[in-house]
């Protein structure tokens, strides 16, 4: 199983005119909103990855997933079918042999917006993400932060608009409605690969990681929406802006690349839009201009699908 480690670090956001960049290093992971300062490395082995169970687990969630084609045409169905090939995967693996296949890429069509790029890896890769996935969520998700509601276990997007409901309710009535410009499209690879440094230490696993965020990207940024490992991918990406907002002392609701910040007051507001446009820069990301705004009392937008109106009182 994964082991891991504590260790105290401070942590302040960079002044407005600073370039350097915020990394995971060098931030706290938050176990609850009061912004604990505790920095774990959780060290992950391919042992852990590579046990039976684990793969055999992989296997089924692939395949309660739809077990389709990726690149290569093939189905879970030629994994399942063969009793070798879990062994001869993991042998490939620890040999250096294992090499990721092509993506399938397909357009998803959503009503009112543009289509959504998916990429879609081999079975073989989808199995191997997904024990990576199932050694490394438990231990890694119990420092994430409370404001992050997305791809996690026991939260929803039920979860985080009742969460919103209870700010609102608390006269929190200034939200900065706040979406990531292309996030998956723009997470640039060698930021993420030293937050996954941070997290997991180097080695064999992160190697593995590493060449599977290469396949689902281009030109050093992205990562395939589609592939198992991507959503804690992301949230990883955005756990310092997580941190940022709340070492300020705002009370943010987030899920993946839509966040919500409720406020005060309209200037809270304001610099809640500012803080996270900085601490997203320094990310080598940007907020969506055309779809980030202040919310003031009386007026109506939508949250993860849901009409939102912002009570006067």
């Amino acid at each position: 199983m994964p082991t891991s480690h504590r260790k105290r670090v401070s942590w302040q956001l960079p002044p407005a005119h600073s370039r350097e960049p915020v990394r995971c290093a060098d931030s706290p992971f938050l176990r609850s909103d009061a912004a604990r300062f505790d920095h774990p490395a959780i060290r992950l082995s391919l042992d852990d990855v590579l046990a039976p169970d684990i793969l055999a687990a992989a296997v089924r969630r692939v395949s309660r997933n739809g077990g389709g084609p990726g690149g290569d045409g093939l189905g879970i169905s030629t994994i399942e079918a063969n009793p070798r090939a879990l062994p001869e995967l993991a042998r490939a693996v620890r040999s250096g042999r294992y090499r990721p296949g092509p993506l399938r890429r397909v357009l998803i069509n959503r009503p009112g917006k543009s289509p959504r790029p998916l990429a879609i890896p081999c079975v073989t890769d989808r199995v191997l993400q997904t024990a990576v996935l199932l050694a490394l969520a438990p231990s890694l998700d119990r420092w994430m932060s409370r404001t992050s509601f997305a791809y996690r276990p026991g939260r929803s997007t039920g979860d985080a608009l009742r969460r919103l409901a209870a700010e609102l309710a608390a006269g929190r009535n200034w939200i900065a409605d706040a979406d990531i410009r292309s996030f998956f499209e723009t997470i640039p690879h060698a930021l993420l690969h030293e937050d996954l440094a941070a997290w997991i230490g180097r080695g064999p696993v992160l190697e593995l990681i590493v060449g599977w965020i290469a396949s689902g990207g281009s030109r050093g940024r992205g990562i395939a929406q589609g592939a198992p490992l991507s959503p804690l991918l992301a949230n990883v990406y955005l756990q310092p802006l997580d941190v940022a907002l709340a070492v300020a002392g705002l009370r943010a609701i987030r899920y993946a690349d839509d966040f919500v910040v409720a406020c005060r007051g309209r200037k809270e507001a304001e610099s809640a839009l500012d803080l996270a446009a900085r601490a997203l820069a320094l990310r080598g990301l940007e907020l969506a201009r055309d779809k980030s705004a202040v919310r003031g009392p009386g007026t109506h937008f939508v949250f993860l699908g849901a009409g939102i109106t912002v009570p006067s009182g």
